[in-house]
């Protein structure tokens, strides 16, 4: 990764400003970056930078197979072992590696493990052999907030000298002491930062913007007789079991779930959906429609089906090959739709995507930012994404005295971070004024 096609030689200025940081920190923290920013390119540059100063092993931990593919073409050069359950040689390459560069056969080893392998005693035994041969071990988290999950967190390995951590929403929803775990091993804070409005208003040097402007525009919905009834019960459920005399976490926590799934699932969405898809009618190209669940992506697939909208599918339990031909399809423009449940949130990169449909979103600010990211990445000839968003609406009735009042924050606060960086900001914001919403 030296001389002419040294990865630090294709830098866009911020990227360089990113990688500067970090060396300042004693190539030590993590890189805050919007989707679509370069966060691998640069992460690239990092590696180059420690390999030039002497034997160096380089541990990248990504948390799927998917992603760690494309990390593996773009380290092809340095060779990388590919280290996850589908490649079940991996050990003996890695043996091999190791034994070449104890003797003296090389000057660096580079391993690509998927979170769940990094996470084994079986890979950290054999990490920690490589490191002692080297005179520096960087590790590289990608998408790093996954490892501050409880059953992933050994993967951040003591013996490496240098750290890089790297995503675009880095502290872990609901989970300080993951985020902790996170901040206590790369640093308190990032050292670099290139948050989505900066990025926005960043041109590369051709003078092209970095990334795509979207409009946003919620939808609204509103609940059933039956599903304000429902959502009622959890209601009353949550604040007895919040009272300091019955307290029981559990039994709150069930009930806020099953009152944001009435939510997310809200019988209305269906036909609203209809009415956004002939709304669209010709125009509806490069879409991706996230769904819930089953359920919901059922319903999805017949609205589509009853238009004769082709669409492909993407969810958990796709082949790796069946994935790759919906997303070439779609990219080719033989699919008019994605159909997601679960999927494409982080890590995919599709950037002709220019219609994004959210049936349903969590809380979670990861989820919807990841989301959203996937519009934003530039291609020829899209000049902007549009950002369709389903919320429901309430009145105070249904609202008072449930306690459940963070539901509704939560779906305000996404409405919010989706207007405040949008071409039509100030629409948004007028027309959800007076407004309740769940």
């Amino acid at each position: 990764m030296e001389g002419q096609n040294s990865p630090i030689e294709g830098l866009y200025p911020f990227q360089h400003e990113a990688v500067n940081a970090w060396a300042e920190e004693g190539h030590v923290g993590l890189l805050e970056m919007a989707t679509g920013t370069g966060k691998t390119r640069t992460a690239c540059a990092c590696v180059s930078a420690i390999m030039e100063l002497g034997t160096a092993f380089i541990i990248v931990v990504v948390p799927s197979v998917h992603i760690g593919k494309q990390w593996i073409e773009e380290l092809r050069p340095l060779g990388p072992i590919e280290i996850n359950g589908s490649n079940p040689s991996w050990e003996r390459t890695f043996r091999r590696e190791l034994r070449q560069i104890s003797f003296g056969h090389g000057s660096h080893m580079v391993a690509v493990a998927v979170m769940n392998t990094a996470a084994t005693q079986r890979f950290i035994e054999l990490a920690q052999q490589a490191a002692n041969q080297v005179e520096n071990t960087l590790f590289v988290g990608d998408e790093v907030h996954w490892l501050g999950a409880s059953e992933f967190q050994r993967a951040l390995v003591p013996f490496a000298n240098f750290r890089l951590g790297l995503s675009a929403t880095p502290n872990r929803y609901f989970d300080d002491e993951g985020t902790g775990i996170l901040k206590a091993y790369f640093g308190e804070k990032p050292v670099y930062e290139m948050p989505l409005r900066k990025a926005l208003k960043t041109e590369k040097p051709n003078g092209e913007l970095l990334l795509t402007p979207y409009e946003y525009k919620p939808r609204f919905v509103s609940l059933t007789d039956e599903e304000v009834e429902r959502y009622r019960k959890f209601a009353k459920t949550m604040a007895r079991y919040s009272n300091p005399q019955n307290f029981d976490p559990q039994r709150v926590k069930n009930a806020r779930l099953g009152a944001s799934r009435i939510v997310k699932k809200a019988e209305a969405k269906a036909a609203a959906l209809g009415d956004l898809l002939d709304e669209l009618g010709e125009s509806l190209h490069f879409a991706l429609i996230y769904c819930e669940d089953s359920d919901q992506m059922n319903t999805a697939r017949e609205q589509l089906h009853s238009r004769g909208i082709f669409f492909g599918e993407i969810t958990e339990a796709e082949s790796s090959a069946d994935r790759q031909k919906v997303l070439s399809d779609f990219s080719n423009g033989y699919l008019d739709v994605i159909l997601a449940m679960r999927c494409l949130d982080e890590g995919v990169d599709i950037p002709e995507a220019r219609i994004g449909i959210i049936l349903a979103s969590s809380g979670n600010p990861r989820e919807f930012i990841q989301r959203r990211g996937r519009l934003m990445r530039t291609s020829p000839g899209k000049h902007s994404a549009l950002i369709y968003d389903f919320a429901v609406l309430a009145t105070p009735e249904i609202l008072e005295g449930t306690g459940l009042n963070s539901i509704k924050d939560k779906e305000l606060a996404r409405i919010a971070e989706f207007s405040d960086d949008a071409m039509n900001a100030e629409a948004v914001v007028a027309s959800v004024a007076n407004l309740w919403v769940l």
